[in-house]
């Protein structure tokens, strides 16, 4: 972005060949923000609080998960023997990530998830997962889903601010992979941004709490 005045902004964009604006990317991480902005939603709308256990909402495989709470899944500080391996960290075999979305784990993601055992009590310890992202997401579906119906996720949050061409993966028991599957194009991701780097507010109107 170039500035030409203070109140004005001049944008650039650019693709490589074989892409345009209107082809959709996928978003891998990017999606674990959606859903943080997804679980907030979840909050505005009293369908969720911040110190709900997971298993409020769902069912864990293990008893010992259901110690886990919202927000240490926000924080990545589930406690979950969690192995985030992909190709240059070696021990593809027994990656927790890659058996979650391309093996075992694919069918019931939150069943996977939660048949970890706990590595630390929740909330002790911190370690990027995957995992805690999309038992989040799982979470989330599960407190909101009864209140707001299927595909409130597009009411409430990607109508408003304009995303029209955001595809969301789902596992085998129709959950959100919500670490990892969403795709979009590039503007709709900008549009996801701008709303962020506005502390939650699209034109003027609060959509996120703060």
């Amino acid at each position: 972005a170039a500035l030409d005045a203070p109140s004005e902004a001049r944008l650039y964009e650019r693709y490589a060949a074989g892409w345009t604006a209107d082809k959709r990317h996928l978003g891998w991480s990017m999606s674990k923000s959606v859903t943080n902005a997804l679980t907030a939603l979840a909050v505005a709308h009293g369908a969720l609080s911040l110190e709900d256990s997971i298993c409020k909402h769902v069912k864990a495989t293990n008893e010992a998960a259901c110690a886990i709470t919202v927000p240490h899944l926000l924080e990545f500080g589930s406690g979950l023997d969690w192995k985030e391996g992909y190709e240059s960290g070696g021990g593809l075999q027994t990656s927790s990530v890659l058996a979650m979305l391309y093996g075992e784990g694919r069918g019931d993601m939150v069943r996977f998830i939660t048949s970890h055992a706990l590595r630390d009590a929740p909330g002790t310890s911190w370690q990027y997962s995957s995992g805690d992202s999309t038992l989040l997401a799982g979470v989330v579906g599960a407190a909101m889903r009864p209140r707001r119906g299927d595909g409130w996720e597009w009411k409430l949050l990607m109508e408003p601010v304009g995303v029209r061409s955001a595809v969301w993966e789902r596992d085998g028991q129709g959950v959100r992979v919500g670490s990892s599957l969403m795709h979009a194009t590039p503007r709709d991701w900008a549009k996801l941004g701008f709303l962020f780097l506005n502390d939650g507010c699209w034109e003027g109107q609060r959509l996120l709490p703060e």
